[in-house]
């Protein structure tokens, strides 16, 4: 996976993106999250374990479906204000004028009690980002959870 050229700039923009969809999750901004996605924009979560009001490969398309999945599943759940989404090893793995496609890993931390706190899940995103007037917007977002390797493989 060799360097992708893209401005300066354009990087740090995706990866502000990224940040600020994790930031939202964490924070229950629904507004936010919603907003970190093109208008026709689709969000993909593929968990082992169905912990998630039963989603398995769940599947939502639209800004508008996509906040209200946010608004609906997390800021009702005990998850809320316990939980930090961490990005990692952000690359992009290609790109044009306007758009790009990146890969990242996930972890999410959770704080179970004053004296314990998890690794809850480990993952991979694959995102293909589009830039629209100046602001870059998740066109597409899929997160796989990690399974070890005898069961599962995600990498393209």
């Amino acid at each position: 996976m060799g360097l992708v050229k893209i401005s300066v700039e354009d990087r740090l923009l995706v990866h502000e993106l990224l940040a600020r969809y994790a930031h939202a999750v964490d924070l229950g901004d629904a507004d936010t999250y919603g907003e970190t996605f093109a208008e026709d924009g689709t969000l993909r979560i593929t968990f082992n374990n169905n912990e998630l009001k039963g989603i398995d490969g769940g599947r939502w398309t639209g800004r508008k479906v996509i906040r209200d999945y946010m608004a609906d599943t997390w800021i009702d759940t005990k998850l809320l204000y316990h939980q930090l989404h961490f990005n990692t090893n952000i690359v992009i793995v290609d790109a044009g004028a306007d758009w790009c496609n990146v890969q990242s890993y996930s972890m999410i931390a959770e704080n179970i009690s004053d004296e314990q706190q998890i690794v809850r899940h480990l993952g991979l995103y694959k995102d293909i980002c589009v830039k629209i007037d100046g602001q870059w917007y998740f066109k597409d977002r899929s997160y796989t959870e990690w399974v070890p390797a005898d069961k599962k493989q995600f990498w393209f």
